[in-house]
Order: structure tokens, then sequence, then C-alpha cells
């Protein structure tokens, strides 16, 4: 039985790329396809305009509590998924002299994988996201007499804060931390030898797409829930 054990997470240490990359695909195909399902509306009650201007950021606000949850509906799958991996590695993914090379090759996997997923998915995100900016800026183009409820319940107020922001869409930034939250998220879920991997990986590499300060804050956002904080700016 040890050895059966031993050979079976021989072969989960070989195709553990494979598996951690499906994890990342399906993580971010569903986060963008559900993006794509949010509908944009006025709000017609005190409490979506509250909720609406509290979370208002770079032409957003109306969608910005649907993004929340769909991003933190990401974030649970991917931490799932992210312990699913770690139990069957058997408890030691991306711990030193697990697998065939041990820490070091799992962390050179994981940070490839990260800054292949980056390149495929940001861009996607940040147009779903300039999409809602366009959705938003189309709904407000209606006139507020047109929403009773909005009207009543000090709508101004709402398109005010919008009105703060101008120019044309630029989503990077939001869409690299979306991004950011859910690797953070399978990180801590893998446990702490995948994350000291991925940090020594990242410490000899050369550079690339993962920003380790972003993701540190994206970890820490995670662990204390403060997703639209960091997601809006209020986090570094």
């Amino acid at each position: 039985m040890k050895l059966l054990m031993e050979n079976w997470r021989g072969y989960l240490a070989e195709n553990e790329d494979k598996e951690i990359e499906a994890v990342g695909d399906q993580a971010f195909t569903h986060l963008i396809k559900k993006l794509q399902q949010i509908e944009v509306e006025q709000p017609e009650s005190q409490e979506e305009i509250d909720e609406a201007v509290g979370l208002v950021i770079a032409g957003l606000a109306l969608a910005a509590p649907q993004i929340l949850e769909i991003v933190g509906e990401t974030i649970n799958w991917a931490a799932k998924k992210g312990k699913e991996v770690q139990a069957a590695a058997g408890g030691r993914l991306g711990a030193p002299g697990a697998g065939q090379d041990g820490g070091t090759a799992f962390g050179n996997k994981l940070l490839n994988i990260s800054e292949k997923w980056h390149h495929i998915y940001v861009t996607p995100i940040e147009k779903v996201l300039c999409g809602l900016v366009a959705a938003e800026r189309a709904v407000r183009s209606i006139p507020v007499a047109q929403s009773q409820g909005a009207a009543e319940f000090g709508a101004s107020k709402f398109m005010e804060a919008q009105d703060k922001q101008a120019g044309d869409c630029d989503m990077h930034d939001e869409a690299n931390k979306i991004f950011h939250l859910i690797v953070a998220a399978f990180l801590l879920a893998a446990g702490v030898g995948a994350i000291k991997a991925f940090m020594a990986a990242y410490t000899s590499a050369s550079g690339g797409a993962i920003a380790m300060g972003m993701l540190e804050a994206a970890m820490s956002a995670v662990k204390s829930n403060e997703l639209w904080e960091f997601i809006a700016g209020g986090l570094h």
C-alpha cells in the first residue's frame, strides 16, 4: 500500500501542472462568462443606491455588487480546488522533496502557469469590465425621471459620483487585481509549501506579469474578505 501511494503521488507530481492549469482555466472561464451575463439597470431603492455609491470605481457602480459577488464565488471555487490539489498531493504540494524535483520545480511550474493565465485572461476580463462601463453610461443617459424610485431616493447623488469618472475606458488595473485575487485564493488553499515555492521561483525569475506586491496584497484581501477595497485601490 505504501508503494502504491508513493507511486500515485509521483504520478500526481508529474501531472500537477496539467491539473493546476485546468483549475485556473475553469475558474477564469467561469468568471468571464458570469461577468458577461451581468445586466445593468438603474437603482430603484435607497439600499441599491447606497450600495452603488459605496462601491463606485472608474465608471462602475451599478454593476459593482454583481461583480463582487461573482469574484467572491470564483475565489471560493478556486480555493476549494486548491485544497483538493493539495490533498491529492498528500499535503506536500510544493514542499521540498515532494515529487520529482522538490519545491523549486513546483514553484517554477506554478509561476509559469500563472504567467500563462495572465496572458490569456486579463485582457478578456478588462474587455468585459469596459463593456459594463459602456452599459452603465447607456443606462445613465436615460432621464432619471423615467425611474421614479431612483429619483425619489436620491439618484442624483449616484449620478454625481459616476460623472466624476471620465475619459476612455481603462480597466486594466481592475482586471489585473481580479486576476491576482484568483491566483492568491488558489495559493492560500494550496498551502504554505505552495506559497513558499511560488515566491522562491518568483525571486529567481527575471520578471513577468505577476506582481508580487499585488499578489501579497491580494492574499491579505482574500483572508480579510476585503475584496472590493483591494479592487478599488484601497489596499496596495
